[in-house]
């Protein structure tokens, strides 16, 4: 379903206008090897929603080495 042309299309515009030709402070700063790892965290009680788009919206910017997710869309976090 997150294969779907139409989702990596809206995706890429998404990231596009969030993210354009990238961050030219962290370019400057962050050495291009340079591998991060984070986590997310909800602040209050939520629904997820979206989970699922995270291995195509990291993977179309680069690669991903791991990316363990721990709900689904439709959890209560």
């Amino acid at each position: 379903m997150y294969d779907h042309p139409d989702i990596r299309a809206l995706v890429e515009l998404a990231l596009q206008e969030d993210i354009g030709t990238g961050d030219v402070t962290s370019a400057r700063c962050i050495d291009a090897d340079r591998v991060a790892e984070g986590r997310f965290y909800a602040r209050e009680n939520c629904v997820l929603a979206g989970i699922e788009l995270l291995p195509l919206i990291y993977g179309s910017r680069g690669s991903v080495g791991e990316l363990e997710l721990l709900h689904r869309t439709g959890d209560s976090v």
